[in-house]
């Protein structure tokens, strides 16, 4: 006599069952297991679904996660996986209740919006620019996303390059003179005066604290 998995119900041989992956369930259980989950509450869809985000909603569920209502328009914005209805989205004061991250400096909502995170507080890309980004030893200026560091100094990916030849270094041996990037190629033609040979590192960081940008 088999044993339904999930409500433990015993199965005779005249009853009707399912078997999936070797485990049998009994027909009531199987159409839970077997039906779409809910986006929104994460329980079985039975009825009617609506589907959106690669998800299955109940049709009452898909909800704005800042304002808590509907959303009823055919656009609206995604943050952190969630919806965001649109009137959410262009609001510079959402509910004091929804759980929304703010710039550290202008105190704006960061909602589908592009945002940094340093040192644990979150900024958004203007203010970040401003106050938090790194600079480039190359370009000086912001650093907006990805940055090597290397022997206390900040580089754009795209500007960490030997200063006599401009190659990239990512991911190549390289040597320092005054400062400035060598490749070891570089450094062998024009320091060859001098009595000892480069040593070459490959000490290097790659950072990145931008956020995945929210889509409409």
């Amino acid at each position: 006599m088999e044993k339904c998995q999930v409500c433990k119900k015993l199965l005779k041989k005249s009853d009707r069952y399912a078997v999936k992956r070797g485990r049998v369930y009994c027909p009531s259980c199987y159409k839970i297991l077997a039906s779409s989950k809910c986006g929104g509450c994460g329980k079985p869809i039975f009825g009617n679904k609506l589907c959106a985000m690669e998800k299955e909603w109940h049709p009452d569920h898909f909800k704005c996660v800042v304002c808590h209502k509907m959303i009823e328009d055919d656009t609206f914005a995604i943050f952190e996986d969630q919806p965001v209805c649109n009137v959410c989205k262009n609001s510079k004061n959402p509910p004091a209740s929804a759980k929304v991250k703010r710039c550290k400096e202008c105190e704006q909502p960061l909602l589908a919006i592009k945002y940094y995170v340093q040192n644990g507080e979150y900024y958004c890309e203007p203010c970040y620019e401003q106050t938090g980004a790194p600079k480039c030893h190359e370009c000086k200026r912001p650093i907006l996303g990805k940055w090597v560091t290397s022997n206390g100094k900040t580089w754009h990916a795209e500007h960490f390059c030997c200063f006599k030849c401009n190659d990239n270094l990512m991911g190549r041996p390289f040597s320092f003179k005054h400062g400035d990037l060598m490749c070891v190629p570089c450094f062998k033609k024009f320091v060859l005066h001098r009595p000892t040979e480069p040593k070459p590192t490959t000490d290097r960081e790659v950072l990145d604290r931008t956020t995945k940008p929210e889509e409409d």
